[in-house]
């Protein structure tokens, strides 16, 4: 069963009868996706802060929570999409042990 599963894992992509290679579902998170576009519009948003405020450093605590919490929110999406990745992998991995 190990080299079974060592098959599936580390083998070239599936062929069907015709010789077509079988498209695999691709590895994707669209939470993750939507985390990624929130934090980049979060940042945009804190540097035209940064920019409009330049000369007034009184609300610079703002820029700082903007530009903050954009980066933990790049953290939560590549999190969600390491995740997305090992669920796929491990979908893969049943579906193996299952034949």
């Amino acid at each position: 069963m190990n080299e079974e599963l060592e098959n599936v894992l580390y083998s070239s992509p599936p062929k069907n009868q015709g010789e077509n290679t079988i498209v695999v579902e691709p590895e994707l998170s669209v939470v993750g996706i939507i985390f990624a576009v929130l934090a980049w519009l979060n940042l945009i948003v804190g540097v035209f802060h940064a920019l409009a405020d330049i000369h007034y450093f009184e609300r610079l605590e703002i820029t700082c929570y903007l530009i903050g919490s954009s980066l933990f929110l790049f953290a939560v999406a590549s999190c969600l999409k390491f995740l997305a990745k090992i669920s796929s992998r491990m979908g893969r991995i049943m579906r193996a042990v299952e034949k």
